[in-house]
């Protein structure tokens, strides 16, 4: 069926060497950490939209044209919430 011993000793014969680094390892653990915070900033920058928007903007709600075989199915009353 399936022998361990092949595997285990090609386990044991494989020899991994890295190659050299540009910066030392902290310096990529600062980078991403400085990256996380600009990507935390970013989103956090979006707080409370829904709030700055009025109820009756000139956005308009997606309506479909009726494709055939998709009947249109009318918005529900906006004061029915």
């Amino acid at each position: 069926m399936f022998a361990l011993a092949p595997v285990a000793q090609a386990v044991e014969e494989m020899v991994v060497t890295p190659g050299p680094m540009i910066f030392p390892p902290f310096v990529f653990g600062v980078a991403m950490l400085v990256l996380l915070i600009v990507v935390m900033g970013i989103t956090f920058s979006f707080r409370n939209m829904a709030a700055s928007h009025p109820k009756r903007s000139r956005i308009t709600v997606y309506e479909p044209v009726g494709h055939p075989g998709h009947p249109i199915i009318e918005p529900a009353e906006e004061d029915a919430k």
